[in-house]
Order: C-alpha cells, then sequence, then structure tokens
C-alpha cells in the first residue's frame, strides 16, 4: 500500500473528525442553554401553580374548622358558667338543643351538633339516647378531652354508625375537671374542598393529616382514617420521607414514571395539609422545543458532515478501493492457494489407487477379484467427482468457466449418458425410461462436455434421492423463428423420488447445502452439483427450472439453444427398451509404438510405476526421474520424443526444470513436446501451464484414454500404429 496514500487519508480522517467534532460540541451547547433555561422557567410556573394551590387550601381549611373551634370554646364557657350555677339538667338539654339547631341550620352546617358529658351525665343536643350499655368515659372523645387537660382537642375521625358518614369530634374538658363538652363534624365540606381543588385547579391529590399522619381529609374518600406512611400506601410513604427530608415545605419526588410536586402547610391542631401537583406533563411540554432544537442541529451537522464528506470522497474512495483490492488479491490468493495443494494433495494418492486398480481389470481374469476393482473403481470416481464439483464450483466463482462450442454428435452424447446413469438405477431397481424424439437433428454445435456434465449431474442427482420407481430421461427440440440453422434443446428429468418442499426448492441452489440433512445424510455428495448446473445454465444463456411435489417426485427441465450442424436423423438408439453397453470391457490399447522414448518425471515412485504399467502394452520405452535436477541431467544426455513432466515437486519444481531443459544450449530436447501431469486442477491451471511453455496439460488422476489420445497427437506420426478397435 502506498505510504503517501496512508499518511494523506489520515490527515483528511483527522480533520474531518475534529471538525465534526467541534461542529457537535457548538451544537450541543446551544441545546443545553437553552434546555435549561425551559427547564428553569417550567419549574419556576410549577412551584408557583403549587404554592399559589396550597395557600388557597390552607386557608379555606383554617377558616372551616376555626369558626367550628371558636364556637366549641364559647359554649364551653358557657356550660362552665352554667355548671357554676347549679343549672338543672333540663336547664343544660335545653341550651345545648337550642344552639345544636341553630348551628345545623346557618353556622355549621355540616356539624350534628353538641353532646357531652355533664354533672355525671349524657346529655345530647340533638335527642339522641344512648343504650344502657352506652358509658361515655370508655368513648375516644371522652378520654381524649381528660388528656388535653381543658385545650381543645380533635379525635381521630370514625365512621358514625347511623348516618354512615366520616365524622370528626371537637372536644374540652369543662372547669370542674370531669365534664366534657363536644361538637361532631362531618368531614364533607373538607373533602368537598380537597374534590374543587383536584377537579377544577389541576392537582393530582390533597388530603389533610394529624399529628399521628392519620388522614383527616382526602380528595380520595376511601383513604380516610388510614396510615399515609405504611407500606400499604407507597406514594404516601414516599411523600411523609420526603416531608421528614425537606428543608423546605416543597419538594420534588419521581413515583411510577411521574414527577410529583409535593406542598405541605401547617394547620390547626397540628395538622398538615398536603397538595400534589403532577408535574409530569409540564416537564413533557420541554420536550417539543428541545426536540425541534436537536432536531435543527442535527440537520445542519448532517449538511456540514455531507459537504467535509464530499469534499473529501475521491480521495477516500481511492484508499477504500486499493484496501478492497489488496484484501481481495489476498483473499483470492489464499484460497487458489488453498485449492491447488488440496487438489495436488488428493489428486496425488487417488492417481494410484485409480491407476494400479485400472492394472487389475485389465490383468485379472478372476470374477471376485474384478468385482472388486469393479466397486473400487466406481468409488474413486465418485471421489474425483466430488473433488471435480468443489474445483468447478471455484471456477464459476472466479468467473473463469469458459464455454467452448464444438460440434458434437447428439446420438454419442446421449448414449453415453444412459451408459453412465443405467447401472446406478438398475442398482438400485429403478426403471429407467428414455423418451427421445426421434426427430431431433443429429449433428449440434455448443460446449458438448458442459452439456453433459448438466446433465450427468441431473439424472445422478435423480437416481440417488429415488428409492423406488422410476427416472424418465426426455429430450426434445424446438424450431426458433427466424433462426433456421438453431434450435432449443429442450431436456427434462422426471423421478419418482422424495421430492422437495415448496419452501427447500431455493436451497438445492445454495452452495453446500443440505435439504433435511438428517433424512439425507446418508447420501453422498458435497452439495454443489445443483449449483453448478445452474451458474453452468446461466453462463450459457439458459436456466434450470424446477416442479417438485413432496412425497411424490421431482422434475428438472431446461432449454438451450444450439446450432444445428446438420439435420440428419439419430439412429434408433434411443427406444425405451434399449440396454446401456457393457462399461466392464477389457482393456486393449489403441497404440504401438516400440520405437519411441519418453521421459516420466514425478517425485513420488508409486506414479512412476502407475505409468509406466499402463503404456506396458504399447511398446514404448519409459525413463522415469524423480527430481527437476535428475530430469535435466537425463534431458541433456538423451533424446526424448516426449516428456512428462510432474508439477508439485521438492527442490526444482516441473516448471523450472522444464525451462532449463528448453534454455540449456545444446540439449536434445529443444524442441521436444513436453506435457505438465499435476495434481493442481484449480481454475486458471490449464491457462499457466500453456503461457509457461508446455504443450499441454493431463491432470491427476491420469485419464487413460486421454493419455493415449495424448500419445498419439504428440508422438511422430512414422512411429506410432494405431491399433483399431474390433467390431
Amino acid at each position: 500500500m502506498d505510504k503517501d496514500l496512508k499518511k494523506k487519508e489520515k490527515k483528511s480522517l483527522i480533520r474531518r473528525v475534529l471538525i465534526f467534532v467541534f461542529t457537535v460540541i457548538f451544537f450541543l451547547t446551544i441545546v443545553m442553554v437553552y434546555y435549561f433555561k425551559l427547564y428553569s422557567e417550567t419549574e419556576e410556573n410549577i412551584l408557583n401553580t403549587g404554592r399559589i394551590n396550597a395557600i388557597e387550601s390552607t386557608s379555606q381549611i383554617n377558616g372551616h374548622v376555626s369558626s367550628s373551634i371558636g364556637f366549641l370554646r364559647m359554649c364551653s364557657y358557657m356550660l362552665d358558667s352554667m355548671i357554676e350555677s347549679g343549672k338543672t339538667k333540663q336547664e343544660i338539654i335545653e341550651y345545648l338543643t337550642g344552639l345544636s339547631t341553630a348551628i345545623k341550620n346557618s353556622l355549621i352546617p355540616d356539624s350534628t351538633g353538641l353532646y357531652g358529658y355533664i354533672n355525671g351525665e349524657y346529655m345530647d343536643g340533638i335527642g339522641w339516647e344512648p343504650g344502657d350499655d352506652y358509658d361515655p368515659k370508655e368513648r375516644p372523645w371522652y378520654k381524649a378531652a381528660v388528656e388535653g387537660k381543658g385545650k381543645l382537642v380533635i379525635v381521630d375521625p370514625y365512621v358514625d354508625k347511623y348516618s354512615g358518614k366520616s365524622m370528626l369530634s371537637v372536644v374540652r374538658l369543662l372547669g370542674d375537671g370531669q365534664s366534657v363538652i363536644g361538637l361532631d363534624l362531618t368531614v364533607d365540606e373538607l373533602q368537598n374542598i380537597m374534590h374543587e381543588h383536584v377537579a377544577e385547579k389541576g392537582i393530582f391529590e390533597e388530603f389533610i393529616v394529624n399529628t399521628r399522619s392519620i388522614v383527616i381529609a382526602h380528595s380520595d374518600q376511601t383513604l380516610i382514617g388510614t396510615d399515609y406512611s405504611n407500606d400499604a400506601n407507597p406514594l404516601g410513604k414516599l411523600i411523609a420521607e420526603g416531608r421528614k427530608n425537606s428543608e423546605d415545605n416543597f419538594f420534588y419526588l419521581n413515583y411510577d414514571g411521574s414527577t410529583y410536586l409535593v406542598y405541605f402547610d401547617p394547620l390547626v391542631f397540628g395538622w398538615t395539609c398536603v397538595t400534589v401537583i403532577d408535574a409530569t406533563n409540564e416537564y413533557a411540554n420541554l420536550r417539543i422545543p428541545i426536540i425541534i432544537c436537536v432536531m435543527t442541529a442535527l440537520i445542519v451537522i448532517s449538511v456540514m458532515v455531507f459537504f467535509l464528506m464530499q469534499s473529501d470522497k475521491k480521495s477516500r474512495e481511492a484508499y477504500e478501493m486499493a484496501i478492497i483490492s489488496e484484501k481481495a488479491t489476498a483473499t483470492s490468493d489464499a484460497k487458489s492457494t488453498f485449492l491447488s495443494n488440496m487438489s495436488h494433495e488428493i489428486r496425488t494418492p487417488l492417481n494410484a489407487i485409480l491407476g494400479m486398480n485400472e492394472m487389475i481389470l485389465r490383468e485379472s481374469d478372476d470374477e471376485t477379484i474384478v468385482s472388486y476393482a469393479e466397486n473400487l473403481q466406481n468409488a474413486g470416481k465418485t471421489l474425483l467427482g466430488l473433488i471435480n464439483d468443489i474445483l468447478d464450483f471455484s471456477k464459476i466463482e472466479a468467473g473463469k468457466i469458459e464455454i467452448n462450442p464444438v460440434n458434437y454428435d447428439l446420438s454419442t452424447l446421449l448414449n453415453d449418458l444412459v451408459n453412465m446413469i443405467a447401472p446406478r438405477a438398475e442398482e438400485k431397481g429403478l426403471q429407467l425410461i428414455l423418451d427421445f424424439d426421434k426427430d431431433m437433428p443429429l449433428s449440434l454445435n455448443g460446449d458438448e462436455i458442459r452439456i453433459k456434465q448438466i446433465i450427468t449431474n441431473i439424472l445422478t442427482n435423480a437416481v440417488k434421492y429415488t428409492k423406488k420407481g422410476s427416472v424418465t430421461f426426455k429430450t426434445g427440440y424446438e424450431r426458433i423463428e427466424n433462426e433456421p440453422d438453431s434450435v432449443m434443446l429442450n431436456v427434462s428429468v422426471t423421478d419418482t423420488g422424495i421430492g422437495i418442499k415448496k419452501e427447500d426448492i431455493e436451497k438445492i441452489f445454495i452452495e453446500f447445502e443440505r435439504i433435511e440433512e438428517k433424512k439425507n445424510r446418508n447420501i453422498e455428495g458435497t452439495g454443489l452439483g445443483m449449483t453448478i448446473t445452474k451458474r453452468l445454465l446461466e453462463t450459457m444463456g439458459s436456466s434450470l427450472n424446477v416442479e417438485s411435489t413432496y412425497g411424490k417426485g421431482s422434475t428438472f427441465s431446461f432449454s438451450l439453444k444450439q446450432r444445428v450442424v446438420s439435420w440428419n436423423k439419430p439412429e434408433n438408439h434411443t427406444s425405451e427398451d434399449q440396454k446401456h453397453n457393457d462399461q466392464t470391457k477389457k482393456y486393449k490399447e489403441k497404440l504401438y509404438a516400440p520405437d519411441t522414448n519418453i521421459l516420466v518425471v514425478d517425485d513420488i515412485s508409486l506414479n512412476l510405476t502407475v505409468f509406466k504399467s499402463l503404456l506396458k502394452k504399447t511398446g514404448i520405452k519409459i525413463d522415469t526421474a524423480q527430481s527437476g535436477d535428475e530430469s535435466i541431467a537425463m534431458a541433456s544426455k538423451k533424446a526424448y520424443d516426449i516428456i512428462f513432466m510432474d508439477h508439485m515437486m521438492p527442490g526444482k519444481d516441473g516448471i523450472e526444470a522444464f525451462h532449463e531443459i528448453r534454455s540449456t544450449q545444446g540439449s536434445p530436447n529443444l524442441k521436444t513436446p513436453v506435457i505438465c501431469i499435476t495434481a493442481n486442477a484449480i481454475s486458471g491451471a490449464h491457462e499457466q501451464y500453456l503461457m509457461e511453455g508446455f504443450n499441454d496439460y493431463l491432470s491427476k488422476p491420469i485419464v487413460f484414454d486421454e493419455l493415449e489420445e495424448m500419445l498419439v497427437r504428440f508422438l511422430p506420426e512414422d512411429k506410432v500404429q494405431v491399433v483399431k478397435e474390433e467390431a
């Protein structure tokens, strides 16, 4: 990576970051100042509202209670005078009755009248007569008055059993130290004050408590007489704790996701009026201007950042592209190296396995051993197919897959496919149904190898995933309008196999994906076949169509444009009852060349043994070398008709040895064809070897027919006798 580019990008990045940071700080400062100003104003408004409401409530409550207290104090003085002057019981009752009527009708409407324990007897201003078991001295109002020792006392609220209303008793011990005068008040008026404030002034909650935290009156009537500071009332408990800890007559608290302002003002008798204001909505209203402010700041910042980014866009893109290119190159190199090593390490021993197995098939007459060898050959071909799938996928991914149209015979292609798939279907007890259009043109132009690979993948899959029933292989064609020399070759394969769920159809085209993995775990394959098939068809301008019913079977089909070389009709080799050719024909050499000399170079002695064994019936004289240096020494002394050079060897590899042989002056092999033999079959390998100057390329495991065809092609014609197959 260019150092100047890195430095430039680093400086540009620092400059952008600094500008961005300062801009954000500037706007955040503005937002924070604006927010605190709004917050302060809102808090002041809430406090003023709460203060006004608390003052109004306290004034009304004190006014109401004070009138009752004043009236009772006046009555107690009159009764002291009447007791002292010896007034009779009847006179005292008449006095209490007259005053009770007066206060109920005008002075104190929420009072139920005067009553008391006077001169050792219970007397009532409203004519109520207690039962025989009623003992005034045991009543709370009497005990509270005695404990008050002449002071006016408020008794805790209670529910009157006759009216059902919550009542308060104002009592006083008279001068004789035994008599008590009392006045009962309903809390209705206090309740009305609480309700009015809550309903009309937006107060959340308002109540009155005495010195023992007992609720005297509450905007929620059900709480009258309860202890507001106990655990049963979470909000009340928080208010009680806040009141103890607050130095002012107000404080804020958070409860159940809301913010409350609490005012507490003293009343008569040590009572306290508590006013609770829900400030949540007021503070929530701050969000709108703050959001607007923040959005404005973000828009301005975004615009600035956009222009800053645009100003450095070209340099950044260049830097990023350089990084991406470097990473892509490194990834590609690593992948290619891995695939190359994998191909070499697996294909090298596989070459020996298949080569030696081929010799067993050629030379053994024992039917049992031949059967074993055939099974081994099939397993080896399966393994080789898996390796080829991975390498083909690599080529497709790298965009290096090649489509090479050639003239080919359709009948031969179909016959090869039938011969390939028929034994597999027969082994599983499947019926192979052939449905070939007898009017199809015979000679076509297209990539015969890739077409065969595509159909092979489809047929193989059909057999693998079908346990019973049949596999139908169908071909046909359609003429193309305005293109008389071309046709659409239609191919379909239908099976009665396991079928594919609708939601799983796309998965079969994902590399290394296996649908219903547990169910199909015993079925061989890499999971690349359908991916490769789909990609190959797309490269050739076609597509793979899938129709499937789960549990009943599938149909894979495609249509491929092919140029017609000849409209001659195929022979009748496509009938449904046609039997496949015997694949286990005894080997017969294709050439005889006793006057030729070849040099085979490979660092693994077993591969040299395989090579010599495969050609021993051809009469060719074979020299071997196990290193690059040894091959150079041998090539400098003797002329060869062909040199087969392994690529990957310790010390000097095949490419280095090849270049040294070709560059050595006076070498007898300056023009000798050199064929590269390698297990490296990854994308681009063929082109690489041709660019290095090799005449051709032969991959491991060696395909015997290809080897013999290569010998026929490169050996001198006058030294080779081509052996024709017997009819």
